[in-house]
């Protein structure tokens, strides 16, 4: 547990280490606008209706953020929770609706955790 603790801390710093001084002012609706348009959708099919902070620690804030995307079908939106899962800043599912949309759509409500690093007090 303690070994796999240590690698988890050092991918993490490694992923602190590729982000940019400006990475911390991306706001999470345009990350996810982002990942949803390299599926093919508009970027306003995706809203973010909330954004918390969450958990704390030394390095790393967490936010909790939930968001809805409308009129996805079933292809296009498990390669967003990839994307989601595997993009930087790292990104993790915590909560997942899906309800029946228009013309055999999806519309997907979802609670993700974003985590970004915390800035550098001077």
């Amino acid at each position: 547990t303690i070994n796999q603790a240590g690698d988890e801390i050092r991918r993490l710093k490694g992923q602190n280490a590729g982000f940019s001084s400006g990475a911390g002012s991306a706001s999470w609706k345009a990350i996810l606008q982002n990942i949803v348009s390299q599926q093919g959708l508009a970027p306003e099919a995706v809203e973010v209706s909330k954004e918390s902070p969450g958990s704390s620690q030394s390095m790393i804030q967490e936010t909790l953020v939930e968001a809805n995307i409308k009129g996805i079908f079933v292809r296009p939106l498990v390669n967003f929770l990839y994307q989601v899962e595997h993009n930087s800043p790292p990104m993790k599912l915590k909560g997942l609706q899906v309800e029946n949309g228009a013309e055999g759509a999806l519309n997907v409500k979802m609670i993700l955790s974003g985590f970004m690093p915390k800035p550098e007090k001077k």
